[in-house]
């Protein structure tokens, strides 16, 4: 089995009768301009003659629309079966006429060498690829960010199903603004950042040790910030080059451990061997390619540096929007729990009286302009207008272009209105071979060991939204705030 690094979670992979890309971003920006793959790309061929196309989840830096659209209309779309819709008509409208939403843990043969599974966590999934008596292993997203007893599940169901593995590709960085764009009073943000990237580096080893394959490799991180306000966040990433060592640190009684390979784009592994064939190695610094960052991107920089402020007229637009959103979604919360609500939203390219005063107290919003955020607000929140309005989209997801990004762990109940997307929705999920363990496992508490305290919709069941503050102290685990505290948040 032949494997090429292409960019973050996309792989090039030739089993010899079949040529597989799993999860393409290769081309432009991700999530409103907001994400931008680094290192970028060196061999975007691969996009011309792949026959199969697997993707493991709905989120653009895995299923990313511009470069969905350059990918030949013969090749076999595969999509895990989950409980929304969309996926497949999607695939269709763009001219793929083969496509397959796949059942978790059943196996699909591609070709007479070459077998396929999906293992479904929650709205992502692994991917497992079998060929020629190799198994490689594809976690992308799925497990590194939750809890050890959710990871415990599906490592050994995999071992269970698969007890020898070959490779295994596995994330090892965060795939959210939490929690660096929230800044609440105590809390150290580079401290949380660099603790936050150490947890998943650590979850990634974890992973790796438990499954055991014979190599190993940290992926799916490969993107940049390029707001001012957020740069700061790519310098407190965790450099894979110190992956191997820090592996080692952790299991220092296991040297029959898995090999760590770090690999970058261009890099290629065939079957255990890997060929450094990437242009970047001779780039590094102390393990490092951020020195590239404004070589790769300095129109994109350049643009975000420049202030472009709305108009009247546009502004005026914006605000009738936000009085029509907050109606339309006022519905979702009690009386009781609206009000209590009072917030404050400043629009970053609105140069006066940039904040927008939302009062949700009388159960009816309130929208009125301000030069600061008020001092009752129970939240601040800074956003750019053309990511606000965005957000405006449909009630359950959010329209990029042509491709919708649903919502993830949505879960919650209003009086009137219960809503509970989830589980169980659609018949092949009730039949999850692990639904039952993973839900007792999101219900039980968490020991000291654990990474985070679950949110109240990881409880397996419908959960009461209400007016309280999720702020994480420095020890890094996620704690609920019962007193009323007024973070910011920043887009």
């Amino acid at each position: 089995m032949r494997i090429e690094y292409v960019s973050h979670a996309c792989l090039s992979i030739d089993t010899g009768d079949l040529k597989i890309l799993t999860d393409p971003w290769i081309l432009g920006p991700a999530y409103c301009g907001q994400w931008n793959v680094f290192p970028k790309p060196v061999n975007t061929r691969v996009l011309d003659d792949c026959q199969a196309v697997l993707l493991s989840h709905g989120h653009e830096d895995h299923f990313h629309p511009a470069t969905v659209e350059k990918l030949p209309r013969s090749a076999r779309m595969f999509y895990p079966y989950m409980w929304y819709g969309g996926i497949k008509p999607y695939l269709n409208e763009l001219g793929f006429r083969d496509v397959t939403e796949a059942p978790t843990d059943r196996t699909i043969r591609l070709t007479p060498d070459t077998a396929l599974t999906y293992v479904v966590n929650n709205l992502d999934s692994i991917i497992v690829i079998e060929s020629n008596g190799q198994v490689f292993v594809n976690i992308n997203d799925a497990l590194h960010s939750h809890p050890p007893r959710i990871v415990d599940i599906f490592v050994d169901h995999l071992l269970e199903r698969w007890p020898r593995i070959d490779t295994v590709f596995c994330g090892f960085g965060g795939a959210s603004y939490f929690p660096n764009a929230i800044h609440c009073f105590g809390k150290n943000d580079l401290e949380i950042a660099e603790a936050r990237e150490q947890m998943f580096v650590h979850a990634f080893c974890r992973i790796a040790h438990a499954l055991h394959p014979r190599v190993a490799v940290p992926f799916a991180a490969d993107f940049v910030l390029l707001r001012p306000s957020q740069r700061w966040i790519n310098e407190r990433r965790f450099p894979r080059s110190r992956i191997p060592d820090y592996y080692r640190e952790i299991y220092v009684d296991s040297p029959e451990g898995p090999q760590i390979n770090v690999m970058y784009p261009g890099d290629v592994l065939i079957d255990d061997q890997l060929m450094p064939r990437s242009p970047y190695r001779a780039e590094l610094r102390s393990g490092s390619l951020n020195h590239l960052i404004d070589e790769q991107y300095a129109e994109e920089i350049a643009a975000l540096e420049k202030n472009h402020w709305l108009t009247h007229a546009e502004i005026d637009i914006l605000e009738k929007q936000l009085l029509q959103n907050l109606e339309l979604r006022k519905g979702v919360f009690d009386l009781e729990v609206l009000s209590k609500i009072e917030f404050s939203l400043k629009v970053s390219d609105i140069l006066e009286n940039p904040c927008f005063i939302i009062n949700m107290k009388s159960g009816a919003p309130r929208v009125e302009r301000s030069a600061a955020p008020s001092a009752e607000s129970i939240l601040q929140i800074e956003i750019p207008s053309s990511i606000l309005l965005h957000s405006f989209g449909e009630r359950l997801g959010r329209r990029c272009g042509n491709h919708r990004l649903w919502l993830r762990n949505l879960c919650f109940s209003t009086r009137n209105h219960p809503i509970q997307p989830g589980l169980g929705l659609r018949p092949v999920i009730d039949t999850h071979p692990l639904r039952k363990p993973a839900l007792e496992a999101r219900a039980c508490p968490l020991g000291a060991s654990s990474f985070f305290q679950p949110h109240p919709s990881e409880l397996g069941g419908a959960s009461h939204v209400e007016s309280c503050a999720w702020t994480p102290p420095l020890s890094g685990r996620l704690q609920r705030e019962d007193a009323p505290v007024a973070p910011s948040y920043q887009v």
